[in-house]
């Protein structure tokens, strides 16, 4: 639009109509050189003005998407569906609870850094599911009658079980409630001791 208003207000710089039809068609590279030599103003100093790109910056550390994360106490990091394991370097032996910046490249690939250089990544295993205790009855099952826990036909098994049952009756007993007989039931009597006079 900008270029319609221009040419509008300069008609001069419209190249002629040659056309049956009455259209005209203006290209840029028929419109700058004109364009240049009407508007151009000289610089008033020379050289570029463009900046040198930087030694050493490098283009996928500028151009890309960058997050702040946490560090777990696995050393790992996680950035969406993606989760890296952070290696150990030569300043530090674990990244543990330290803040990171993730680098996320035009590409898809990632990139973690820590005080301004990049560490060592490789992809981590996935998390293990909490482990829970399951609803409903649990217990181990008792070998059966002439069989061994194992169900070949051996008697240790057997033997155990029935020792194992022995301590736990035993142990039942001696934490159940002490009978009427037992010296703990029994009143409290005070013996007096007295010194014979004849001895």
């Amino acid at each position: 639009m900008a270029l319609s208003i221009q040419l509008e207000k300069c008609p001069n710089l419209l190249p002629r109509d040659d056309s049956a039809s009455g259209c005209t068609t203006v290209t840029l590279e028929e419109f700058l050189p004109r364009y240049n030599k009407r508007f151009a103003v000289p610089a008033s100093e020379p050289g570029v003005a463009y900046r040198p790109w930087p030694q050493g910056l490098r283009l996928e550390e500028v151009f890309c998407f960058k997050y702040v994360r946490t560090v777990g106490a696995d050393n790992t990091v996680k950035l969406g569906e993606h989760r890296l394991q952070l290696e150990p370097s030569t300043e530090r032996a674990s990244y543990a609870h330290l803040r990171v910046e993730v680098h996320e490249r035009l590409d898809g690939s990632l990139g973690v850094y820590h005080a301004g250089k990049r560490v060592g990544t490789k992809e981590a295993p996935k998390e293990a599911p909490a482990l829970r205790a399951r609803k409903g009855t649990r217990g181990a099952l008792k070998p059966a009658e002439g069989k061994g826990r194992d169900g070949l036909g051996d008697d240790r098994g057997v033997e155990a079980g029935r020792r194992q049952d022995a301590c736990s009756t035993k142990t039942a007993a001696r934490s159940s409630v002490p009978g009427s007989d037992h010296p703990w039931r029994k009143p409290y009597k005070r013996t007096m001791v007295t010194k014979s006079l004849n001895a």
